[in-house]
């Protein structure tokens, strides 16, 4: 520091035309400058350590003053660490994992990885960055990835409440028999695994193989309590819950609420009616001219039932209720036109009064099992609520008439242990 002050004299000596205030700042920023770069202060002397050389601390300090070479070199690297992002082995690792979660959670396909627009994005959201290939979207991190999700599955099991075991089977869009297993606990819902049977006949025993394969599973490696196994109504299904109650008669069993109400539902809207709605929408819908008719005069789109997609006889009807009088108008433009185009069971259709009053009866009518099936097939609904929904359709004066059908799919469906369960509940009394 005496070096320092010193330098500061002889250099204000020199410096006698300068203002005294621009002075002193001239030297604080130089004194700032110094601090920021390499000074070295009592740098030992490299022959102080050999016999006869003067030690370093009998010698004077010396002062190295930093080259502007140097300076510049070091205020260049410290202003552009600000903008450099590194991304070291384990971000790429972390990021490439994120990225392949993307892709699974949302039913990507693993070829979008190679395309360009991809890549520049992951580009300008991480420089440096190189996104995972379809070939370790699809491998190395898939089966990465699986073991996560397994762990944490079994993470989240661990202190919760007993388990229940849902089974449930479809077609993929290849054709391709699938069979899932799902878990529940503490309102939770995990998906346990999907399997392809391939060229296996689905009966009941095989059903109940696969389920009993889970039950171990969830008993052994989970270490978890399987308290009910649930699964749709179909007979084959009903067979192999009767095959879980005989093997493990501590377990409850039950039928899918939501999935009966859907059966029930499908009845009570399988009319004449609704084969006339659907004739017309599917005209409007498939044909390109009555379709561009329609989106000429601004209809919505005709929706047609769908037996994979439940209250769809709803959306169908009401689909039907909004177009009406554009069908109505598209067929006096088309007379006016002399179009001829349209067929003549189409035109008796909509010039029918009595099927427009029927169908929004109906409507009515299948919405009180819409909002039935929407309850039962909420993440909140208990066996408490769906018994309750269920006694309410059995006691509506509105529908009377269908009666016996819902005490018919109510009693394939309620078990005696749902019946006090909506006993005890203190939102409920029986009706």
């Amino acid at each position: 520091m005496v070096v320092i002050m010193s330098f500061l004299i002889v250099e204000t000596r020199t410096t006698t035309k300068i203002n005294h205030i621009s002075l002193i700042i001239y030297m604080s920023n130089y004194i700032y400058s110094l601090n920021k770069t390499f000074i070295q202060i009592d740098d030992p002397d490299p022959r102080a350590s050999t016999p006869g050389t003067r030690k370093s601390e009998d010698r004077p300090s010396t002062f190295r003053a930093p080259t502007p070479a140097k300076l510049k070199r070091s205020r260049s690297a410290s202003n552009n660490s600000k903008y450099i992002i590194k991304t070291t082995p384990e971000d790429k690792k972390q990021l490439d994992l994120k990225v392949a979660r993307f892709f699974y959670g949302h039913n990507i396909s693993f070829r979008a990885a190679q395309g360009k627009h991809f890549k520049n994005l992951c580009c300008e959201l991480r420089p440096g960055y190189s996104p995972p290939s379809r070939e370790a979207i699809g491998g190395v991190l898939l089966d990465q990835v699986y073991n996560e999700v397994r762990e944490e599955l079994k993470n989240n099991l661990i202190n919760e409440e007993p388990v229940i075991i849902t089974q449930d089977g479809w077609s993929s869009v290849h054709n391709d028999p699938i069979i899932a297993h799902c878990l529940f606990s503490a309102n939770r819902s995990y998906l346990h695994s999907l399997q392809n049977t391939g060229k296996a006949k689905k009966t009941a025993e095989f059903c109940f193989d696969l389920i009993q394969d889970v039950i171990e599973e969830v008993t052994n490696q989970y270490e978890r309590k399987v308290f009910a196994v649930c699964t749709d109504n179909e007979n084959k299904m009903c067979k192999m819950r009767d095959l879980v109650r005989r093997q493990y008669p501590e377990m409850v069993t039950y039928g899918c609420a939501a999935h009966i109400m859907n059966l029930l539902e499908k009845d009570v809207g399988d009319s004449q009616i609704m084969k006339h709605v659907v004739e017309l929408n599917k005209y409007f819908r498939n044909v390109h001219k009555a379709h561009g008719y329609l989106r000429d005069h601004g209809g919505v789109l005709p929706q047609l039932p769908n037996d994979t997609r439940w209250t769809s006889q709803v959306k169908c009807l009401e689909s039907y209720t909004s177009n009406c009088h554009h069908y109505l108008a598209i067929r006096n433009e088309m007379i006016a036109n002399n179009d001829d185009d349209m067929p003549i069971t189409i035109s008796r259709i909509i010039d029918n009064i009595a099927i427009q009053r029927e169908a929004s009866r109906l409507l009515d009518l299948l919405r009180k099992f819409a909002n039935a099936l929407d309850v039962l097939q909420s993440d909140s609904c208990t066996l408490a609520d769906g018994v309750h929904v269920w006694l309410q359709l059995l006691h509506d004066p509105e529908l009377d008439n269908h009666h016996a059908s819902i005490k018919r799919k109510f009693l394939q469906w309620v078990e005696p242990f749902m019946v006090v369960s909506c006993n005890s509940s203190p939102k409920y009394k029986v009706l």
